[in-house]
């Protein structure tokens, strides 16, 4: 959406015990007063929920409306809400504007991994601006979406996390944070018996009905004994 030039901005910070119509009920009012959302955060954890709404409209004389019908939708429901201003400096683009995604896959991400993890960014006034755990199960993986200032590349990141990757026995990817980046795509690799605890060519084989032939004739390839000529 393009902003009018005589726009006027502002935050809606949301907290509140989750439940269905949250949001809902919060858009009643903005939809009421003419403001429309250029931007939307929200994120439920051990049913807390935490929302944001940036908010946009040229009918800046309406702030004072929506803060008291809002207002007053929260008190009756029990809700943390604040109206803040939108300030130039805060937007998500600066001043970390260059963005990478830093994947962790470990046995066991314990405390001191994240410690050491947020002591090397801070260190090089690299800023975390989410952090979302992908699984938690035989392993933990998690995304850790990074801003700098000045550009990097991936091969940067993982320089500057050599030492943390040899102290705690992780494996790190880093990516830009890109559109291509979140495209479904495939991936090879040969993680038989290491990260895949079975060997996926047996697996496949079960499906197809052929299970116990297809885990002799891998036995044999393992053992050296088929001629691949």
């Amino acid at each position: 959406m393009q902003e009018a030039e005589n726009s006027c901005q502002i935050h809606i910070q949301i907290s509140s015990a989750d439940r269905p119509g949250i949001l809902a009920e919060a858009l009643e009012s903005v939809v009421s007063f003419n403001w429309n959302v250029l931007d939307i955060k929200q994120f439920v954890f051990n049913g807390l929920l935490n929302l944001s709404l940036l908010l946009v409209s040229d009918e800046s004389n309406s702030i004072l409306e929506l803060k008291l019908s809002l207002d007053r939708w929260a008190v009756e429901n029990g809700i943390a809400l604040q109206l803040l201003p939108w300030e130039e400096e805060l937007r998500p683009e600066a001043p970390y504007k260059y963005r990478s995604v830093v994947t962790l896959l470990g046995p066991n991400l314990s405390s001191d991994v994240f410690l050491c993890l947020t002591q090397t960014f801070s260190s090089r006034d690299i800023n975390i601006l989410r952090i979302e755990q992908l699984d938690y199960s035989d392993h933990h993986v998690v995304d850790v979406v990074i801003g700098s200032k000045e550009d990097h590349s991936a091969i940067d990141i993982l320089n500057a996390l050599v030492q943390f990757k040899k102290k705690f026995s992780v494996d790190i990817a880093v990516q830009e944070d890109t559109m291509f980046r979140r495209n479904k795509r495939l991936i090879v690799f040969d993680a038989d018996m290491t990260f895949l605890q079975c060997e996926i060519i047996d697996e496949l084989g079960k499906i197809a009905g052929v299970g116990n032939r297809m885990e002799t004739i891998t036995q044999q390839a393992m053992n050296g004994e088929l001629d691949f000529k």
